[in-house]
């Protein structure tokens, strides 16, 4: 009999996220690391809170009642995805020249592409069999946060999500 609880490695979430925003993807099930790697995208990690980057996957049940089952079944429906961002924004302040990159990206009705995935330092490149997850969404209203004392500007970006893959691997491109 065993005592104690097993010593099982763990990866630290802390520097270990990468957030991509990316203008297209061609395939969302199967992107290559040259999209996801392109200068045109935005290594987004260092402009999202630790606690806002959060795709929420909800899925609805199909219940199965049929007259020759004596226990009802429940099949796997629909899933409803969201998206959420809250970000560093330095608008009308002395860094926005060069760091307001992701609010200036995020406009109002553009559709982007926001990539994520854990498990390896967030400014390591991507690479084939990555896994990765994909949302393809249209930019909504940005909202500003309130002032607090000892804390610094930013703004909850809403989104509308119209399409999503994941967990899904990521092979090399041309």
């Amino acid at each position: 009999m065993a005592t104690g609880t097993p010593d099982l490695p763990v990866t630290p979430v802390d520097g270990n996220v990468r957030i991509d925003i990316l203008s297209t993807i061609a395939n969302i099930d199967a992107p290559a690391d040259t999209e996801l790697n392109a200068a045109a995208g935005l290594n987004a990690s260092c402009y999202l809170t630790a606690d806002s980057a959060l795709i929420g996957i909800e899925q609805a049940s199909i219940a199965v009642q049929l007259l020759c089952q004596t226990v009802d079944r429940n099949e796997p429906g629909r899933k409803t995805v969201t998206l959420g961002m809250t970000a560093v924004d330095n608008t009308n302040s002395a860094a926005a020249t060069d760091s307001n990159k992701f609010a200036e990206m995020l406009v109002e009705g553009t559709v982007l592409y926001f990539s994520m995935r854990y498990g390896k330092a967030w400014d390591a490149a991507h690479a084939a069999d990555d896994e990765v997850y994909i949302v393809k969404f249209k930019v909504g209203q940005k909202i500003p946060m309130a002032p607090e004392a000892n804390s610094y500007t930013r703004s909850v970006f809403n989104t509308f999500v119209q399409d999503f893959a994941g967990p899904v691997a990521v092979v090399a491109g041309p």
